[in-house]
């Protein structure tokens, strides 16, 4: 697709999965307030797309959402955002900082994998860090993480190579 902009109407309350997956010239979007979720593979392989703007009120951020945007620099999670599912930013190479809210609960499976982040913080509140969650982040020294977290799934940090500070919360 040959889509560069897009403006969606403030009333869009929704959506759907792979709406927009493989607009390849897509460079930033703006998503209205009224939408609460970002589906499966909505913006999957927009390899263009630079910057998202995600509402206030949003509660889920779905699998591949995001997958390889490779370019994707700026996004911010808003504080309401529960769950980050699986596959959800892999391979977003350009991404090197992320802030994720103490009100996710759950960092899925590869949720993070292959993305240029340098530090990340578990805030408090999420309690489930998936299978591979940060897997080949290349760029990624340091890392904290609350003391809330009861699950680290196997391959969580695998293949940072960087890795040098790891501080747990008691």
């Amino acid at each position: 697709s040959k889509l560069v902009d897009v403006e969606l109407p403030k009333e869009l309350v929704s959506i759907g999965s792979n709406a927009f997956e493989n607009c390849i010239a897509l460079t930033a979007i703006e998503i209205p307030e009224k939408v609460k979720s970002i589906p499966s593979y909505a913006f999957n392989t927009c390899y263009a797309l630079k910057r998202v703007v995600l509402p206030d009120g949003l509660y889920s951020i779905g699998q591949d959402a995001f997958n390889d945007c490779r370019v994707l620099e700026d996004i911010s999670i808003p504080d309401t955002v529960r769950t980050i599912a699986d596959y959800a930013f892999d391979g977003c190479r350009q991404l090197n900082h992320i802030n994720i809210p103490n009100t996710v609960v759950r960092i899925g499976k590869s949720a993070f994998s292959s993305c240029g982040i340098e530090f990340i913080k578990i805030a408090n509140g999420i309690t489930d860090i998936g299978d591979s969650a940060f897997y080949l982040c290349e760029k990624l020294e340091s890392i904290e993480i609350s003391s809330t977290v009861t699950n680290i799934g196997k391959h969580a940090f695998a293949l940072c190579p960087y890795i040098s500070w790891i501080k747990v919360d008691s």
